[in-house]
């Protein structure tokens, strides 16, 4: 089933994928290590454990092909200092990270679409601002306006657009609240090493998680959780659409998101 969307979010949505085949590769060489620090050897790769995956990425064979010829190369690096967990975490993290980048990346783009072409949605101070300049230094200023409104987190946006823009958002949903969480996570793993702090449980609301202690962060939940959130700014971006002139130049496959659904980056 095709449905409409932004261009922005076709954009997103390649970019989480790209994210996902590249922490797939990164898993496979982290479980390679594992199994040659337990036995000293590693048996040869099943690659049909990443055939779906190859299908769509046919570059990708080569590099897992070659995986084995090119352990010893960095086994030391590997092996020094850091456990087989700590790495799936880092690859984690990264995986985290660069999904919500994406999304403010999108968002910027598309919020700086709205502002340039709706601009009495802006306050009176934004708008005398963007009064003053013109041409390039005109869409820096809305651009920069987008941003500032980012930093607000992802709630904070909404409320915005909630508030100012006729915005019909539900933010009340257990998806809405773990695509939040999903934020949140980020912001912890970027600023405070992955441990718990007052923020992330007043934004989440997760009192069971002691401050200090490591988020929980497994292979599971960042699949589950990357998916979750590309359904939940798909319907942000439905939402877009539909208020402001935001139609796209083509159609992307964005609501089944087959291609990700099931996939995890360590497979069983």
């Amino acid at each position: 089933m095709l449905v409409q969307c932004t261009n922005a979010y076709g954009d997103f949505f390649r970019n989480v994928e790209r994210t996902s085949n590249f922490v797939t590769l990164i898993m496979a060489l982290v479980n390679r290590f594992g199994i040659m620090r337990e036995t000293g050897t590693t048996p040869p790769l099943d690659l049909a454990l990443y055939e779906e995956r190859l299908a769509e990425n046919p570059d990708m064979r080569p590099l897992l092909e070659g995986i084995d010829e090119r352990l010893d190369l960095v086994w030391d690096a590997f092996t020094t200092n850091t456990t087989q967990e700590q790495w799936k975490r880092m690859v984690l993290e990264v995986h985290i990270s660069r999904n919500v980048d994406a999304f403010n990346a999108y968002l910027i783009r598309v919020l700086t679409h709205v502002f340039m072409n709706n601009p009495t949605l802006l306050n009176e101070k934004d708008v005398e601002k963007i009064s003053l300049v013109s041409g390039d230094e005109k869409d820096r200023v809305i651009e920069r306006l987008a941003d500032d409104l980012i930093g607000r987190g992802l709630r904070g946006v909404l409320k915005y657009l909630v508030d100012n823009m006729n915005f019909a958002f539900d933010v009340d949903t257990i998806e809405f609240k773990e695509a939040d969480e999903y934020i949140a996570v980020r912001n912890v793993n970027i600023h405070h090493g992955g441990r718990i702090d007052q923020r992330f449980v007043r934004r989440t609301g997760q009192t069971d998680l002691q401050i200090g202690e490591l988020f929980p962060l497994t292979v599971d939940y960042a699949t589950k959780q990357a998916i979750n959130f590309l359904t939940v700014i798909g319907q942000l971006d439905a939402e877009l659409i539909k208020q402001f002139d935001l139609l796209p130049e083509e159609q992307v496959n964005c609501a089944p998101l087959t291609r990700l659904r099931g996939k995890s980056p360590s497979p069983d």
